[in-house]
């Protein structure tokens, strides 16, 4: 037990630390131009991010944990548009992250815009990709690109619509 609240609080510092558009680290994503990208969907309002997804220390993925309850969820909210996600750390300093988004389908792609984040790296660089889940309506499961048996990553973030 103690150890998997380690791992969770490791994986929220480097959430944090990493924090961007959509929540975690970056890593990959582009536009596909072969088709023209979604501007409508059940992804676009605003939502609180409450909960996450990670790997353990072997790269298995583990079990979701009870969402939080809590107004704030675990302290990102974010309003997306259909072409936008703006994400605002409210756990911390309250920094914003925009992030151009574009969406075919189920699967999407960020790219950083402008940020009042202090990153180690060019925010406009920062990309993103992976795929929305959408259990009902109030509930979207953003899943990260990711390499699977990679320890201690996050692959996923779960949202509630505000």
């Amino acid at each position: 037990m103690r150890l998997r609240v380690g791992i969770i609080l490791l994986a929220l510092v480097i959430s944090l630390s990493f924090f961007g558009c959509g929540g975690g680290g970056g890593g990959g994503g582009g536009d596909d131009n072969s088709q023209t990208p979604d501007s409508e969907g059940p992804w676009i309002g605003n939502w609180v991010q409450v909960n996450f997804l990670g790997t353990d220390e072997n790269g298995n993925v583990e079990e979701w944990d009870s969402d939080s309850t809590n107004s704030k969820g675990i302290g990102f909210v974010a309003g997306v548009s259909g072409s936008e996600w703006v994400q605002r750390d409210d756990y911390g300093d309250g920094c914003t992250t925009i992030c151009s988004l574009t969406v075919y389908g189920d699967q999407y792609s960020m790219r950083g815009k402008s940020t009042t984040c202090s990153f180690p790296y060019d925010f406009t660089e920062y990309t993103k990709s992976g795929r929305f889940e959408f259990p009902d309506d109030n509930t979207m499961i953003q899943w990260n690109d990711y390499t699977p048996g990679v320890p201690n990553k996050i692959v996923a973030f779960k949202w509630k619509r505000k």
